[in-house]
């Protein structure tokens, strides 16, 4: 804004509104005590393949850069204004009603007031750009591309929106290394569906950790000793009651079990439910663990080998979903699971609506498609993509030397044609039940629309990943786990209907 020389309407300050779902990041609005992103994230592509690390690509998505592009060609448009997915307020700084988005430069904010020293030649006004918005490290590719659509534009105002929203999307604009251009991208092919039977696995990760010891409690008719008892002295006060625990049986089980009733937390009852109708099993005891440990000595002289980081939240969270606890760079257990089906012909793909999720990534696997962070219903696309998709696949049909403009480059070109496609693949799944209109609720719907529309994209094998957080309870313990597994259980209660 500033090199563009925005003026505020009426010398008023400025105000962005709504940064943190449209670009990831807004000041005092972190998501979690640990910042934006993770330390050690490693986005696929040249990064991953070189062996580095770039936190701030962790909220690469395709919604963020979609929303962000929108807002870029918003305020260049139209100055600083909601209007048209822009970064203002719905209520401008004039006054307080609501924003006339009919007249959308008048009721505006502020706007652009830049003009180029010689409009009339169209390779200097790119060069002025490129030395303001990348100091002078557009390549000589871009700069001639975004050059001829500002000559196509006609130059002058029109010519000027041009290039400022093509450079926008060279990897010049965001990355901060040369973009040198090397070869070509070799052309990728679409797998074609096999006709096999489609089959889903929804991944849903508890943020911050579940107590486990509160969500399946060994209640009655245990074979060695009483274990609620023993369960109830260690827990002391964060104890279960048992009046407060809902019974399953373990009868059907094929192996010997501690204990013939386990009790389900009470606010999951669709976890009891589909326990009882044989459409759900528990698997305990498997924390990120290398192998088992007999007792601490075993951790503190390190008789065994164990996790890396087994105490940082990061490490936990990566090592629960890789499953591969003892190696820092594993990739995702989906991602995993989906490259081993390639090999036999499976159609695959990968889907998150809750932001990049590192379980879905792995070498040979296509990148995860990423909805959107809160799971809206509507998926949002680039309003101008029609309009620049020629010069998009020039930009981004070449790598780059550079490791973090060729990921970038990768990014543009894989979310804004994936995003295009899975928008017309779900014009299918519209849906006949009711989601709760919840974090995980809207989540679980979007993926339901997905699945539903599974004959129009000719999918075989589907991998989801949502989340619902803050189970990081430092208080309140008893409320906060209640609440929690009561959205998860109006939510996945919505989705098996």
């Amino acid at each position: 804004m500033r090199a563009m020389e925005f003026a505020p309407a009426a010398g008023l300050d400025v105000q962005l509104d709504g940064l943190a779902v449209k670009t990831g990041q807004e000041q005092y609005n972190s998501p979690t005590v640990f910042n934006f992103f993770l330390p050690d994230y490693t986005p696929a592509g040249a990064v991953m393949v070189a062996g580095l690390r770039a936190p701030e690509a962790q909220l690469a998505t395709a919604p963020h850069l979609v929303r962000t592009l929108n807002g870029l060609s918003s305020l260049i448009r139209n100055g600083l204004t909601s209007c048209d997915d822009g970064f203002g307020s719905e209520v401008p700084m004039q006054g307080m009603a609501m924003r006339d988005c009919a007249d959308k430069r008048g009721s505006a904010d502020g706007g652009f007031t830049w003009v180029p020293a010689d409009a009339a030649n169209a390779t200097r006004v790119v060069d002025e750009l490129s030395l303001l918005l990348t100091a002078g490290r557009l390549n000589a590719n871009n700069k001639q591309l975004i050059a001829g659509a500002y000559e196509a534009k006609g130059g002058g105002a029109a010519g000027l929106v041009a290039a400022q929203e093509l450079l926008t999307l060279s990897a010049e604009f965001t990355s901060v290394t040369a973009n040198e251009i090397t070869e070509e991208r070799p052309e990728e092919i679409e797998r074609a569906s096999t006709g096999k039977p489609y089959q889903a696995l929804v991944y849903i990760f508890l943020n911050g950790g579940a107590d486990s010891y509160n969500t399946i409690v060994p209640l009655e008719n245990c074979h060695s000793t009483d274990l609620y008892n023993e369960y109830a002295m260690l827990r002391t006060d964060l104890a279960m009651p048992k009046s407060q625990l809902l019974p399953i049986d373990t009868n059907r089980s094929m192996h010997r079990q501690p204990c013939l009733t386990f009790g389900v937390h009470e606010d999951f009852p669709i976890l009891k439910q589909m326990y009882d109708e044989g459409d759900a099993a528990v698997l305990a005891n498997i924390g990120p663990l290398v192998e088992p440990l007999d007792d601490k000595y075993d951790y503190m002289m390190r008789r065994k080998l164990v996790p890396f980081s087994l105490f940082a939240h990061n490490a936990q969270q990566q090592n629960t979903q890789t499953v591969h606890a003892q190696e820092m760079d594993a990739s995702g257990v989906l991602g995993r699971v989906f490259a081993a089906l390639r090999g036999p012909g499976y159609k695959t793909a990968g889907y998150s609506v809750a932001g990049n999720a590192m379980v879905l990534g792995a070498p040979g696997t296509a990148d995860p498609i990423i909805v959107g962070n809160n799971g809206a219903a509507n998926l949002e696309t680039y309003r101008y993509y029609d309009v620049y998709r020629a010069e998009i696949d020039e930009m981004t049909k070449s790598y780059s030397a550079g490791v973090f403009a060729d990921t970038h480059t990768q990014h543009v070109k894989n979310s804004l044609e994936g995003i295009e496609k899975f928008a017309q693949g779900l014009q299918g799944g519209e849906l006949s039940v009711e989601f709760p209109n919840t974090q995980l609720g809207r989540q679980l719907a979007t993926i339901a629309r997905v699945i539903k529309s599974r004959s129009y994209i000719g999918a075989e094998v589907d991998g989801f990943f949502c989340q619902i957080g803050g189970f990081d309870s430092h208080g309140d313990f008893f409320t906060t786990i209640s609440n929690k597994f009561g959205e998860i259980n109006d939510a996945v209660g919505a989705f098996i209907e």
